[in-house]
């Protein structure tokens, strides 16, 4: 079941980007005195704690470190010619965070009980479709947005693999500054936020494995450069 499952999700998880990008697509043809964007970004991703850490079995855990990592990824734009300050994106950026090797107490059933994690890790894909409002200068653009994220994570622990496909929120502030009057460098802060489920992720005691579930949020640190069509 769990296969179909994932299956069934991913098969969403398309069409909803297909719809996105194509409904995108649609806008910047149909608005073409406006002004369409795309770049590329690198930085670092800073996980909080993993937080309301449950497995399959209904017990709950403390919460679990993770790691810092690199994240790097590319964004498509499109303002609007009747409103410059209004604009849609989307944006794909990937890291690589880690959980520590950890052991944290739980309670519930069965316990007292521990879970214990070695340094693994967890790699996220995140599709993010925003609404992004600007201030239009010539120069300087500073700008805040939000939208939908969808979060493909995989999770390798104890030489099993697991995958998770799930929706949340990204958030974003920035701004750009064009050096030329095509060329924008940005500076970025995102904060992503999801649950992840994680299916036969965790070792049991006796044999046999359960899930992990839990709450995942990072600050995002990123710098890149666009290029501005009008």
């Amino acid at each position: 079941m769990a296969p179909m499952r994932q299956s069934a999700a991913a098969l969403q998880v398309a069409v909803v980007v297909c719809a996105s990008l194509l409904g995108l697509s649609w806008v910047c043809a149909s608005d073409t005195h406006a002004e369409t964007y795309f770049g590329g970004m690198l930085g670092g991703a800073f996980p909080s704690s993993f937080g309301d850490v449950r497995d399959g079995r209904g017990r709950n855990f403390s919460d679990l470190e993770i790691r810092n990592s690199v994240a790097a990824g590319a964004k498509l734009g499109h303002y609007f010619s009747k409103a410059e300050w209004l604009g849609l994106e989307t944006e794909l950026f990937a890291a690589a965070p880690k959980f520590k090797a950890q052991t944290v107490p739980g309670t519930g059933p069965g316990c007292p009980c521990a879970l214990t994690t070695t340094d693994s890790a967890v790699s996220t894909l995140t599709w993010a479709f925003n609404a992004v409002v600007r201030y239009p200068g010539e120069k300087f653009q500073p700008y805040v947005g939000a939208g939908l994220g969808l979060f493909f994570a995989d999770l390798r622990t104890q030489g099993a693999k697991a995958d998770n496909a799930v929706p949340g929120l990204n958030a974003l502030a920035g701004a750009r500054y064009f050096v030329t009057k095509d060329i924008a460098l940005f500076g970025e802060y995102k904060y992503n936020r999801a649950s992840f489920t994680f299916d036969q992720a965790v070792s049991v005691a006796g044999g046999g494995t359960t899930a992990l579930k839990g709450d995942y949020s990072a600050s995002l640190l990123v710098v890149g450069l666009t290029a501005h069509f009008k």
